[in-house]
């Protein structure tokens, strides 16, 4: 099974099922062709590795899947003691952005 297929699958997968998520940095600059995935490497050699694992879904990546990754939305705001103004918010980003 290639990688692609496999990659579409789980989206797919999270499609049918009508799973919540919030877009990562590669989900986001993937689906909009950005020229490089929006990390911040911390030395050369990271820097090196960041192109080639974001170059990867970027020129593999089928369009429906790059698509619908584009679609996430950045944040998620969750109510765990219910849904009134007055209770606790919890955010959900990537990363702790």
């Amino acid at each position: 099974m290639s990688v692609r297929l496999l990659a579409q699958q789980v989206v797919a997968l999270i499609r049918e099922q009508g799973i919540l998520g919030i877009a990562g940095n590669y989900d986001s600059t993937t689906a909009t062709e950005y020229p490089h995935c929006g990390c911040k490497p911390d030395s050369p050699g990271a820097e090196e590795l960041s192109h080639v694992s974001y170059g990867w879904p970027r020129n593999h990546g089928a369009p429906e899947t790059k698509w619908f990754l584009g679609a996430l939305p950045f944040r998620m705001d969750l109510r765990p003691c219910g849904g009134h103004k007055s209770r606790p918010t919890l955010i959900l980003t990537p990363f702790g952005e």
